[in-house]
This record gives structure tokens, sequence and C-alpha cells, in this order.
């Protein structure tokens, strides 16, 4: 006698083996032994079969008990085309159209994942009931699904990342007198933080860092528009200016119209000379031995307006001086009490650092602010530092030293 109450346990059991699962033939291999082997009593099942799409036909994958015949469907089997049409699907007996080959009796076909990848299929004995096996398929099949395309979007997620973090240099270009460190760290799989730096000539570099609105996909798709629009310009030899105007027309025209972009692009050359425009970014920071330098906005965050004009600002960075490109999200990492590690703490462990290895201060910055803060990551974090060398030492260390991009927070 079936009693409703031991069977639901039952079948929450199998959820929770379900979610103990990895995604793929695992997941799958679960639940067929645990169909067969736990619920098979309540739902009169005597065997179960997975097939996968392999080269235009379903090939078994998996039985219980092992089956030795492993005979395939083919794709077009009109059997095949009533399981995925209704999800779940009851073939009566023997006679009964378009019954699946191999398999004798009453079967049950259950669809699996998006693109008809696999389907399921079990054996059913004498006093099964139709209206508790369309039940329990139907509550199992939308539960496996919904982890099978949860699988899907984070592996989908992780090649994002892989696809957004080849977009940041490994290496940076070679400026006599110069040494450099960056890290981009997003608070989600991917974010929206970036930076780069591009080889204008053996004098002179393009540093550019930037921050989409939000982070997570939608900032994630700014920044490899803003990235690939800024190299376009920088080999089209456009001017500062020229390239942030059409940066903000690529950034407006985007279908995440609610979305902006702030950015700062700066042309270093060996003699210390910054041309820069900054495009309502956070004003980085010159370091030198005797006070601090802010580079302050000359012109509107990048999509809100159509038309939106950049003019040039000018310093130099002297022997010893160090510039600091970065984002908001280091400085307002927050407390459990919500104060945040701030523009001070940020800044006299700027001075204090620097002149020390910018590799070595980039570490210190972010284990002071990850320390500073109560849980994970609120904002994505980006950090590239720039230090032109005392001229005494400047010869003999031309070589730049760079952090590869770092894990998510």
């Amino acid at each position: 006698m079936f009693q409703a109450k031991r069977f639901y346990r039952k079948l929450e059991t199998l959820f929770h083996a379900i979610d103990a699962a990895k995604e793929g033939d695992r997941l799958l291999g679960t639940v067929l032994n645990d169909v067969v082997g736990v619920l098979g009593d309540e739902l009169r099942i005597s065997r179960g079969a997975i097939y996968l799409l392999i080269e235009g036909s379903y090939q078994m994958a998996d039985s219980v008990p092992p089956d030795g015949t492993r005979q395939p469907i083919a794709a077009s089997h009109e059997g095949l085309h009533l399981i995925f049409q209704h999800g779940t699907y009851i073939f009566e007996a023997d006679g009964s159209p378009h019954h699946i080959p191999g398999w004798s009796g009453a079967v049950l076909g259950l669809a699996l994942g998006p693109d008809r990848s696999s389907v399921m299929l079990f054996g059913l004995e004498g006093g099964w009931e139709r209206e508790q096996l369309e039940f329990s398929f139907n509550t199992l099949r939308t539960y496996i699904n919904q982890r099978l395309a949860s699988a899907q979007m984070q592996h989908d997620l992780f090649e994002a990342h892989d696809v957004q973090t080849s977009l940041l240099p490994r290496t940076p270009p070679a400026l006599k007198g110069f040494r450099s460190a960056a890290r981009s760290v997003p608070a989600e799989v991917v974010g929206g933080d970036f930076y780069d730096w591009v080889q204008l000539s053996g004098e002179s570099i393009l540093l550019a860092v930037g921050d989409a609105s939000g982070h997570g996909i939608p900032a994630a798709l700014q920044v490899r528009d803003v990235v690939t629009g800024l190299r376009m310009g920088v080999g089209m030899e456009f001017r500062l200016t020229n390239i942030a105007a059409r940066l903000n027309q690529v950034v407006y025209a985007s279908a995440l119209s609610t979305r902006f972009v702030s950015a700062f692009l700066g042309e270093l050359e060996t003699n210390g000379d910054l041309l820069y425009v900054n495009a309502g970014h956070v004003a980085p920071l010159v370091i030198r031995r005797r006070g601090v330098e802010a580079l302050s906005s000359t012109g509107l965050v990048l999509g809100p307006t159509r038309e939106a004009h950049y003019r040039r600002g000018y310093t130099r960075l002297r022997p010893g001086d160090l510039l600091v490109l970065y984002t908001d999200g280091i400085t307002e990492r927050a407390a459990s009490d919500d104060s945040q590690f701030g523009d001070g703490s940020f800044l006299q462990l700027l001075r204090e650092g620097r002149s020390d290895n910018p590799e070595q201060l980039i570490e210190a910055l972010f284990d002071a602010a990850g320390a500073y803060g109560h849980g994970p990551w609120k904002d994505d974090a980006t950090l590239v530092l720039v230090q032109r060398l005392p001229t005494d030492a400047a010869a003999a260390r031309q070589t730049a030293i760079v952090r590869k991009p770092g894990r998510r927070l």
C-alpha cells in the first residue's frame, strides 16, 4: 500500500542527493540509481537507463541493473519526440504506438536538459499509477533541469571570467626609469573594473583604468566594449581627448543604456611627462616626497550623454614619485559597523610605501583593506602603481613588475 508521507520523505532525500552531486554524468547517475533503488517500490519501477545524444543517436550511458545490450535509439524515433514534447511520457504497453525499441512492458520516459541531450527511461511493473508517476517525475524533472541550468550558468560565468581576464595585460610595456604593478579583482566571478597599458613607442606608454557602474555580467560587458574601443583608438593614433569622446559614444550607444563608465587615460613619457584625460573617475594620485597631487576630472563619465567634451590635464612624475590609479572598491571596503577603510588609511599606506617595490605595496594595500572589512567584498577593486625610479637607481632598474590578475575576492 502506498504511504504518502514515507514516499515524500524519500523524494526529499533524493533531492538532497541531487544537490550533493556534481553536474553532468555524476548528477544523472545519482538520479538513476536513487530513483530505481529508493523510489522503485512505491512507483513500481523495475529498471532504468540514461541515454545521451552521441553522433545522431541516443546511446545508453548507464543502466540499473546493468544492461549489456545497450541498443541505441535513433534521434528521429517518434517515441523520443513524444518524450521531449511532453517532458514526461508513459508508453503503456508493448503494442502502444511508438514504443521504445529494446524495452518491453510499460515504459516511462523523462526528458532532461534544455538542448535535448539526454533522456531517462524507466521500466514499470504491474500496479503502477499514472497520476502518482506523472506528479513524481514532473517534479523530479523540474528539479533536475534547474540544477543542470544552474550548472551551465556557472560554467558560462567562469568562461566569461576567463575572457575578461584575458583582456587585462599580463606584462607591462617597458618604460626606461619606471617600474609598475597592477591588480584587478572582481567582487563576483566577473566585474566592472579594468586597467590597461599599451606601448606607444620606446619613449611612451598609454595607461588606463576604469570602473563600470555596478558589477557582474552587465558591467563586464561594458568593460569589454570600452577596452576594445580603447585599443582601437590607440591603434588609429587618436589623441586622448578624441579617444575619450569615442568611448563615450560607445557606452552611450550600448543596450545597457542605464549604465555608465568612469575612466582615466594617461600618456606617460620617459621624461616623466603625463598627459591625461579623467572622465569622471576617482582622482588618481601622485605621491611625492613632499605632498600629494590629485588628478581631478577633466570631463564627464562615459555614457550619460551622446556628446561629451574632454580636455587634457598635465603633470610630471619626478624621480621617486609614485602614480596611483585605482577604483573606489578599495577605499570603500566596509567594516561591520559600515565604517570604510577610507582615503586616509589608503593615503597613509601609500606615503609610507612610496619607495617600496610596487608589487609589495599592492600586496600590503589589499591585505590592509581586506583585513579592515567585514565579510565578502561588495565592489570590484583595482589598483595600478607606476613608480619613477630615483635618478641613481634608474639606470640599474629598468624592468617593470606586474602581478597577474588575482582570483575573485
